[in-house]
C-alpha cells in the first residue's frame, strides 16, 4: 500500500482537482463563445519554474514561443554533458551560446509532454521543470518540453495537433541547422530579421535519435504523435522517432476492465475526474469513450500497430487505468513491436512526476530505466533493437522485487551471481545489467569466451544509482566471472 505522505497528499490533489474541473465544467456550460484558437497553456494555480540559460544544477532551461497564432510553447533542457569545452566566463545574452565552426557533442532529442488530464499541468510547471531538469542530466538527452493549448478552451484534437507541430518544427530546424552549416558565414532570418534556427538544438541535438516521453494525457498525445510520425515517414527527414515511453496513460473505454472497476476511487484520478476531463477535452458531439483520442485499441485505427516504434509502458499498481495501458502494450507484443512493460508495485498515478513524489526511491529508479530508452540507436545496432535490452523478466531473485517488474515477451532472462548481474539471450544478443564499472570487462571477457553469440556491446548504468560510476576497470582476472559464465554457457546450450 502506498505510504502516508501519498495518502495525504492524494486527498489535497484530488480535492484541488475536482474543483478545478468542475469550476471549468460550470465557466464551459455558460460561456457561449466558440473554441479560443489561440488558447491556454498554463492555468493561474500552477506553480511556475523560471527557465535559466546558464548551467544551474548541471542543466540550462530556456523557453520558446514556436506558434505565433496560438500559445504552444517550449521548454528546453540541455545538459552540460554536451559541452566539450571549458565555457566562457560571459555570454551576450547571460546564458550558454554554442560557438559556429566548432566540434559540438550531439545527444538525443526528447519530446516531453505533461500530465494533467488534457486541463491543467505546464511544461513549464516546478514539478515538470524537475523531472525533465533530472531526465536531462542523468539521461544525458536534450528534453523540449512541450507547452500543448488546454481544455476546455481548446479542444480535441487541438493538443494532439500541437504535439506533431512541434515534431515538424524539429524537422524544420534540424534542415535548418543543415543549410546553415553549407556555409558557415551565412545566416538564416525570418522577416524580422531574428535568426530561425534555435542554437541548441543546432549545435547539440540529433534528430535522428528522437524520442517521445509523455506522462498521463501526455501519454496519449505522445502516442498519437507517434502514429503520424509513422505515417508521415521520410517527410519528416532527418527527424526518426526511435521509441515513445508512455507512463501512466490516460487511456479508457466503453467497456470497464477489471482495474476500472476495481480501483474505480483510487489514488489521486479516479474514474469521476477521468469522466469530467474527457468530457471537457472532447467535443460534445464527439464524446465517445472508445473514441480514438481515449482508446488505443479501436478496431481500423492507423497506422497498424506492427509499424509502431519500440514503446515502453510504465504503469502502477495503484492506477485505474492501468489495465488499458498494460492490454496495449500486450498488443504491440503479438505483433513483434519492442514493448516492455514496468509495472511498479504500490505506485500510485504520476508518482514520478508529481512535485512531492520526485524524490521518492520509486521516482529515481525509473528515471534509471528511461536511461536505458535513451542509450544511442548505434550502439544497438538498429532502431527496431533499440528496446530489446529492456527484456527483464519480474527480478524475485534481486533487490528490486519489491519495486518493480519488466515484462517483454520472446526473452529468455538468467539471474547471475551475487551481483544481482542480468544476462538476457535475445536474438544471438546477451546484455549484462549491472553497474556501468564491470559492464565492459564482462562483456570483453564473455565475448572471448562466447565468440559465437556476436554480442554487442550496450552502454549500461547501475539501476539504484544516481549517475555513472567509475571507468570500467578491465585488470580484474576472468575468475571473476565465477558462476555467471557457467550459468551463460548452460543457457545458451539450451537455447
Amino acid at each position: 500500500m502506498p505510504n502516508l505522505i501519498v495518502k495525504l497528499y492524494s486527498v489535497f490533489f484530488k480535492y484541488q482537482q475536482k474543483h478545478l474541473l468542475q469550476t471549468l465544467s460550470l465557466s464551459s456550460l455558460t460561456d457561449q463563445k466558440p473554441t479560443n484558437s489561440f488558447g491556454v497553456s498554463s492555468r493561474p494555480h500552477e506553480s511556475i519554474a523560471a527557465s535559466n540559460p546558464s548551467f544551474t544544477d548541471g542543466v540550462a532551461t530556456k523557453d520558446i514561443h514556436v506558434d505565433p497564432i496560438s500559445s504552444l510553447s517550449l521548454r528546453i533542457f540541455l545538459p552540460d554533458t554536451a559541452i566539450t569545452s571549458p565555457l566562457p566566463s560571459t555570454h551576450d545574452y547571460g546564458g550558454y551560446l554554442p560557438t559556429p565552426g566548432t566540434f559540438h557533442r550531439k545527444l538525443p532529442v526528447m519530446l516531453q509532454f505533461h500530465g494533467g488530464g488534457f486541463v491543467s499541468g505546464s511544461n513549464e510547471s516546478v514539478g515538470n521543470d524537475a523531472f525533465c531538469r533530472r531526465i536531462a542530466k542523468l539521461c544525458d538527452v536534450i528534453v523540449v518540453a512541450v507547452g500543448y493549448r488546454l481544455a476546455p478552451e481548446t479542444k480535441y484534437p487541438g493538443a494532439f495537433e500541437d504535439g506533431f507541430k512541434v515534431l515538424n518544427w524539429l524537422a524544420k530546424q534540424a534542415n535548418l541547422a543543415a543549410c546553415g552549416r553549407l556555409d558557415s558565414q551565412s545566416h538564416i532570418f525570418d522577416s524580422f530579421g531574428a535568426s530561425m534556427v534555435e542554437p541548441w538544438l543546432a549545435a547539440h541535438g540529433d534528430p535522428s535519435r528522437c524520442v517521445l516521453l509523455g506522462v498521463s494525457s501526455g501519454a496519449n498525445i505522445a502516442d498519437y504523435v507517434a502514429r503520424e510520425a509513422v505515417e508521415a515517414g521520410k517527410r519528416l527527414d532527418p527527424v526518426k522517432v526511435v521509441a515513445q515511453i508512455l507512463m501512466f496513460p490516460f487511456f479508457i473505454g466503453s467497456t470497464p476492465t477489471h482495474s476500472e472497476i476495481k480501483l474505480s476511487s483510487s489514488y489521486f484520478y479516479d474514474k469521476t475526474m477521468c469522466m469530467l476531463a474527457w468530457k471537457l477535452f472532447l467535443p460534445k458531439e464527439e464524446f465517445n469513450l472508445d473514441h480514438p483520442a481515449a482508446n488505443p485499441l479501436i478496431a481500423g485505427r492507423q497506422p497498424p500497430l506492427k509499424c509502431m516504434p519500440p514503446t515502453l509502458t510504465v504503469v502502477a499498481e495503484h492506477d485505474f487505468m492501468r489495465d488499458r495501458a498494460i492490454a496495449y502494450s500486450e498488443e504491440l507484443r503479438k505483433v513483434n513491436v519492442d514493448a516492455p512493460l514496468l509495472d511498479y508495485k504500490d505506485g500510485v498515478h504520476e508518482f514520478a512526476t508529481l512535485d512531492v513524489l520526485l524524490q521518492t526511491p520509486q521516482a529515481r529508479l525509473l528515471i534509471s530505466i528511461i536511461l536505458f530508452c535513451c542509450c544511442p540507436p548505434n550502439a544497438i545496432g538498429s532502431h527496431r533493437t533499440f528496446l530489446n535490452y529492456l527484456v527483464l523478466k519480474t527480478l524475485r531473485a534481486s533487490v528490486f522485487a519489491s519495486q518493480f517488474s519488466l515484462v517483454c515477451g520472446h526473452s529468455r532472462t538468467v539471474l547471475l551471481g551475487e551481483q544481482g548481474m542480468i544476462a538476457n539471450l535475445m536474438n544471438s544478443r546477451v546484455t549484462l545489467f549491472g553497474s556501468y564499472s564491470r559492464l565492459h570487462m564482462r562483456v570483453q571477457l564473455l565475448l572471448r569466451k562466447l565468440p559465437a553469440l556476436k554480442m554487442q556491446i550496450l552502454p549500461c548504468w547501475c539501476l539504484a544509482g544516481n549517475g555513472i560510476d567509475s571507468a570500467p576497470d578491465l585488470s580484474e582476472s576472468e575468475e571473476v566471472l565465477g558462476s555467471e559464465l557457467k550459468a551463460l554457457n548452460l543457457l545458451v546450450k539450451g537455447t
